[in-house]
């Protein structure tokens, strides 16, 4: 009877290892979404109680650190390039999509010396 507790009380710490583990999330966030991840990350966990970490870099080094082993489960890129590349070649099980699409805005205390608002994105 001892082994057989000893047994179950091993099994259910075990159990409850990986069901601590698997509430909660590993996210790799591009420093451009930052700010709006603390919005996610609250929201995120009021509907479902699972905790998120959030780990902010540039998308480049963020794929790099996903290459080398990094235990991400999402990635969130500043741009498709690096979330394509990273499914091209396996490192990713299913295929990116589009979370949000933003534009470029152009703030300034002065004229701009410039005639074309193209030239800035030469």
């Amino acid at each position: 009877m001892k082994r057989i507790c000893i047994f179950l009380f091993l099994t259910l710490s075990g159990l409850q290892t990986v069901l601590a583990q698997a509430r909660s999330l590993r996210i790799a966030v591009a420093a451009n979404a930052q700010f709006v991840m603390r919005v996610l990350q609250a929201d995120f966990k009021k509907r479902t109680g699972i905790e998120t970490g959030a780990i902010i870099g540039s998308s480049g080094n963020l794929s790099t650190q996903i290459r080398n082993g990094a235990p991400f489960d999402m990635f969130l890129s500043a741009d498709m390039e690096f979330p394509d590349k990273l499914f091209a070649e396996g490192f990713a099980i299913t295929k990116p999509r589009e979370y949000a699409l933003g534009s470029l805005i152009v703030c300034s205390t002065g004229s701009l010396p410039i005639d074309n608002w193209r030239e800035l994105v030469k």
